[in-house]
């Protein structure tokens, strides 16, 4: 066999990167045994291996040799296929499972004991011993073809775009040629998540692209390095690159935007972008409050509907349809299915609407170290939407909204605002007030939404859904939206809404404002009280006593039982029996001490 240093760079030609196949819960024994192991296929070599310290044994397929300018979808498609058809239904096969079998007293294979400097104390086999001394090049055309197929018939939802960061891979392989590769990768990979805030698929693209282009064939351990990354909380990352230019070019770039009042003569303030005209601004994060039972995910989906259809919402206008992303674990698939198409209904849409759902994956969006945040990460990263609702924000974190201040300011800042700057969305949190207390008259709404001080205050815009003080018993119930905080425009009205729903569909119909609507009642109700004090009926009196006087209260007769029933649930009149009614005693003392 030849000398390592004999091998000319041309002899190896591109090689894929080793793919692998992870084998959970084996010992050291049959690790060992297995590693011992090697077969060739088709000129392939397999090889199975387990790095010190590791708990899991690794199987690497290599000496395959692909041509050149083929993105890293095409080569990971490309590697799959390979697996699938020589692992799964050959290797499995005909290897010798029998872990037991290994002979006493034989050497340990090399894979253990190997210590190279080149691979750091991983004991992989050289590349001398990897390749050998037939290079039979296995590449299979018709597989390649097959990869290219199937990416263009269902594209993974990991492929990112990386046009944007060339420039880094170029200059990162000048620096990668020098070595100390694998501490690169870690520190490279803190950096994009830390400082450019990249999310795990994204900087491994970049990772594979600068080992590609500086002939790194140990792409799958620098992957481990983003792996690694991902594993520490934020704050645990140091945000150095390790990378000369990138290090210093950050220490250059790090000034403040100062502006003085001269600047600001001249500078023209932008309008606000919407997605829902004085409800929902473009690339802000707010909440929807409202008490148990008042219809939030329901406003919650109204307002997606109209986002994505383009049809108001309430009355208020649509500037354009946008893309909603539902993260629902309130509900739940059956129920939110039920509800969406009810409320298409409610609004004659028929078409499909750019709405992805997620319903009960137990997301905890403050651990941004779990495999489940980073696997929502790469899907908000693919869809790009334009507004993110959560229904509700205390299920979907693991910390308390209720105590919890600093939590409430890291997870905003160090997470939403991230996945916001990065795609420009918006986010709508639906969230609950807290339990009323009728002996506590609370002044300003916002003081009564569940949480620490810290959640309205970052809070840009702040919308609720109520009901009126005295419900009606009618079928179709109203209800209240109003806006309680918009840090960037002024507070609209509030509007009254209908709620209507049958078997066949949902709608929710502005009805007016609350002045027009519900003071309606108050209105007749204090005409009414005012005819019985003038007219000095504090005994007894009948229904008949104020429909016959119609004109001189001034409603029509037929609005006046509204009124009587505002004064019954006020307890401004108490009803005796049937058609007979007296003023409450409160009422009679009141009026005698303002005699």
């Amino acid at each position: 066999m030849k000398d390592k240093k004999e091998w000319k760079e041309e002899e190896f030609g591109r090689f894929i990167e080793p793919n692998e196949i992870i084998i959970e819960d084996l010992s050291e024994e049959e690790l060992l045994n297995i590693a011992g192991k090697m077969s060739k296929k088709n000129g392939y070599y397999l090889e199975y291996w387990k790095a010190p310290r590791q708990e899991s044994g690794h199987l690497h397929i290599k000496n395959i040799k692909l041509p050149n300018n083929l993105t890293f979808y095409e080569i990971t498609k490309y590697k799959e296929l390979i697996i699938k058809k020589y692992v799964r239904k050959e290797l499995w096969d005909e290897v010798d499972w029998n872990f037991y079998n290994r002979k006493e007293n034989s050497e340990p294979h090399r894979i253990v004991t190997e210590n190279t400097e080149h691979y750091k104390g991983y004991g992989i086999k050289s590349l001398i011993d990897t390749f050998g001394e037939n290079k039979i090049n296995p590449f299979e055309e018709d597989i390649l073809e097959e990869a290219k197929k199937e990416l263009k018939e269902n594209p993974k939802i990991n492929q990112v775009e990386i046009e944007d960061w060339n420039w880094l891979v170029k200059q990162a392989v000048l620096n990668w040629k020098e070595g100390d590769r694998q501490n690169n990768a870690l520190c490279l990979s803190g950096y994009l998540r830390k400082n450019k805030g990249l999310g795990i698929e994204t900087i491994k693209s970049i990772l594979t692209e600068i080992c590609t282009k500086a002939e790194d064939n140990e792409i799958t351990m620098r992957l481990r390095a983003v792996d690694e990354t991902f594993k520490k909380n934020e704050n645990e990352i140091k945000g150095y690159s390790g990378l000369k230019f990138l290090d210093e070019k950050q220490d250059k770039e790090i000034k403040f935007d100062v502006y003085t009042d001269t600047d600001l003569k001249g500078y023209i303030p932008q309008p606000v972008n919407w997605l829902i005209e004085n409800q929902i601004p473009k690339g802000e994060i707010g909440l929807l409050v409202g008490k148990r039972g008042r219809k939030k995910t329901f406003i919650g989906l109204g307002q997606a509907i109209s986002i994505t259809s383009g049809k108001p919402f309430l009355e208020d206008k649509i500037p354009e349809k946008k893309k909603v992303f539902f993260i629902d674990e309130e509900s739940g698939k059956n129920e939110i299915a039920k509800r969406t198409k009810l409320l298409k209904a409610g609004l004659g849409i028929t078409e499909d609407l750019d709405i992805t759902f997620l319903s009960f994956e137990n997301i905890k969006l403050n651990d941004t170290s779990s495999l489940r945040y980073k696997a929502f990460e790469e899907l908000v990263l693919n869809i790009k939407p334009d507004l993110i609702i959560v229904d509700c924000l205390q299920r979907c974190v693991n910390f308390e909204v209720d105590r919890d201040n600093q939590s409430i300011s890291e997870f905003f800042t160090g997470v939403v605002r991230t996945l916001t700057k990065l795609i420009g969305c918006s986010w709508l949190f639906i969230h609950h007030m807290r339990k009323g207390n009728p002996q506590n008259k609370v002044e300003d709404s916002l003081d009564e939404i569940r949480g620490g001080s810290e959640l309205v205050n970052y809070c840009r815009y702040v919308l609720m859904v109520d009901e009126p003080r005295k419900k009606r018993k009618e079928e179709n119930s109203l209800g209240i939206f109003e806006v309680i905080k918009m840090s960037n425009s002024q507070i609209p009205s509030s509007k009254v809404f209908e709620f209507k729903a049958n078997l066949d569909l949902i709608s929710m119909n502005y009805l007016g404002t609350p002045d027009e609507i519900l003071n309606t009642e108050a209105k007749i109700g204090e005409a009414i009280k005012k005819f019985i004090i003038k007219e000095e009926l504090t005994g007894e009196f009948r229904t008949k006593d104020i429909t016959d006087n119609s004109d001189e209260i001034g409603f029509k007769r037929s609005s006046l039982s509204v009124g009587i029933k505002w004064l019954q649930d006020n307890n401004i009149i108490v009803k005796e029996k049937r058609g007979t009614w007296r003023l409450s005693s409160d009422e009679e003392l009141l009026e005698e001490s303002n005699d």
